[in-house]
């Protein structure tokens, strides 16, 4: 007999974030849940995820199915939502530091994922969407340090990078998009966003994905002697995932929630790495970017330019405020989740070990 519970669709389900969510809900075992993505018949990728679903969920591992969806086929999509009563809308477009993205790569199709998820919502069953954006689009390093909450619109510059332009754009054709399905009286879904700071914490599936835990293989690998002036919101990607399930039935439409641990800097945050990881024979480098060479360096390197706009500037995603709305308990420390991070990328040998003294 087929389960009457109502099925929620996650995109980008065997992802960092989205796996995590996809056990959570089936956790909580109020709904069934209809993953997204592409290569879903790719064994290598699949097995992992499905080992891993099976012994975090044993009891509700049936009532989750997975469908091949492209998010720039608005026909796949179409299909992915029939029946759905909630959509998690997750994929998106990562930056990859071993491969150039472009506007073609990164922007249009965080547009396309996002107005097609819309598009297919209309006249279904669907009640609410809720869409992952980013702390980028709300902390404005233009104006200065301070808490950045719900109300604050980064405007795009030149200077910032393809994935910070991809999520503001993305984010305001979602927002355009609804508003013109209210003027049209067509609108019968709520639509939300999630905006997490940078993402750490242990991946639901033991496999090396994703630019944040590259971020601390290559501290661990000591690739950056010296780091940047900047300061790192950063939150746990379970603390992500719980916001995104809390969010089926709590915040309101066009709503925006922040969600962040803790906002620190750079140095910081490497010395944490340093402290705990150098007895261990790990070498961490704790110093600081000059800023003229970074200056230097931006006036020929997207890269550099994009650090170089946020030098200095504490812009902190209010994350009390996602908390409270969302109902999240509370966060897991910005230490415990870095630790967490390093430890899995060191028992699963995903960084090099250190040379043994002689």
């Amino acid at each position: 007999m087929e389960s009457s519970k109502p099925i929620v669709l996650v995109t980008g389900s065997t992802g960092y974030v989205g796996s995590w969510i996809v056990a959570k809900i089936l956790q909580e075992g109020k709904y069934r849940v209809r993953g997204a993505g592409r290569n879903i018949h790719n064994a290598e990728k699949m097995e992992p995820f499905n080992k891993a679903l099976r012994e975090h969920c044993p009891d509700n591992y049936d009532e989750f199915e997975l469908v091949e969806a492209s998010l720039e086929d608005s026909d796949a999509i179409k299909r992915a939502v029939e029946g759905v009563t909630y959509v998690l809308h997750v994929a998106s477009p990562m930056p990859d530091s071993k491969v150039k993205g472009s506007e073609k790569s990164m922007i249009q199709p965080a547009i396309d994922g996002n107005i097609n998820v819309l598009q297919a919502c209309v006249g279904s069953g669907v009640k609410r969407v809720v869409i992952t954006s980013s702390a980028l689009t709300i902390c404005d390093h233009k104006k200065g340090d301070g808490v950045y909450s719900y109300d604050s619109f980064v405007e795009e510059s030149p200077k910032l990078d393809l994935y910070s332009k991809s999520k503001i754009r993305s984010e305001n054709a979602a927002i355009e998009f609804v508003k013109e399905l209210e003027g049209k009286k067509e609108r019968t879904f709520d639509v939300l966003f999630i905006h997490p700071g940078g993402i750490s914490g242990v991946p639901f599936v033991p496999i090396m994905k994703g630019e944040g835990l590259n971020m601390f293989k290559m501290f661990l690998e000591n690739k950056f002697p010296r780091v940047p002036v900047v300061y790192y919101p950063l939150v746990d990607v379970q603390d992500v995932a719980q916001a995104h399930v809390n969010a089926l039935d709590k915040g309101d439409h066009l709503g925006r929630y922040p969600i962040n641990s803790a906002t620190i800097r750079m140095v910081e945050l490497v010395q944490l790495i340093k402290d705990r990881y150098e007895p261990m024979g790990y070498k961490v480098g704790n110093k600081e970017l000059p800023k003229c060479v970074v200056w230097m360096f931006s006036l020929c390197n997207a890269d550099a330019r994009n650090i170089y706009y946020h030098w200095g500037v504490k812009a902190e995603p209010d994350g009390a405020y996602g908390a409270k709305e969302l109902g999240l308990q509370k966060y897991v420390s910005v230490d415990d989740s870095i630790y967490a991070t390093c430890d899995f990328l060191i028992e699963n040998k995903f960084v090099k070990e250190p040379k043994k003294k002689k």
